[in-house]
């Protein structure tokens, strides 16, 4: 009776190690809108209010919503982006629906290309924390719409579909699932 309990017992966590594995690595990304209902325009956002009320994270997208025949994204370093100087962009992006994934963490810098519309506020400042937070961001993502084709130098992002957003606390379920398996263990 013991060994049957102990061969449950271990079933049990070896489940339990491999979902939390399988959590961890299939967090969703989220999608952030730059300038949430507003878009990639000049005057009228704050972006770098908009981008210190989020919480950004490797593997979240990105979407630039813009009228493309006033307006461009241009990811930059970060003296470009100080400067406002469009001349040698690190990437371009002109669908006016640009999905851009963040590929690490630290600074990503954008801006509009258009004359003047980067002195006007047309920038932001997309900061990714060193140390990767779960706690969820305090604003929802939205939908991105279907991507157009595009003449950009950096492929867009193409977010995978039907991924469950666990919400970016996969503790929290690894813990309800422990719980559930050593219930069910103890109970064998």
């Amino acid at each position: 009776m013991a060994t049957a309990c102990s061969s449950h017992m271990a079933s049990a966590i070896v489940f339990v190690l491999v979902v939390f594995c399988c959590v961890k690595s299939g967090v969703s990304e989220e999608i952030h809108t730059v300038g949430d209902n507003s878009g990639w325009t000049v005057g009228t956002v704050n972006y770098t209010s908009w981008a210190a009320s989020l919480i950004f994270h490797v593997g979240d997208i990105l979407l630039f919503k813009y009228n493309n025949q006033f307006h461009n994204v241009l990811k930059v370093t970060k003296s470009a982006y100080h400067s406002c100087n469009a001349t040698e962009p690190l990437a371009t992006y002109t669908t006016g629906n640009d999905s851009v994934v963040i590929n690490k963490r630290g600074h990503l810098f954008f801006i509009c290309g258009f004359p003047g519309h980067c002195q006007g506020g047309q920038k932001v400042d997309i900061r990714v924390p060193k140390a990767e937070s779960i706690a969820p961001s305090s604003s929802p993502s939205s939908t991105p719409s279907p991507a157009s084709s595009s003449s950009q130098t950096e492929s867009p992002a193409t977010p995978a579909p039907n991924k469950v957003d666990l919400g970016r606390k996969p503790m929290t379920f690894m813990a309800f699932w422990a719980l559930v398996f050593m219930e069910v263990a103890l109970v064998l």
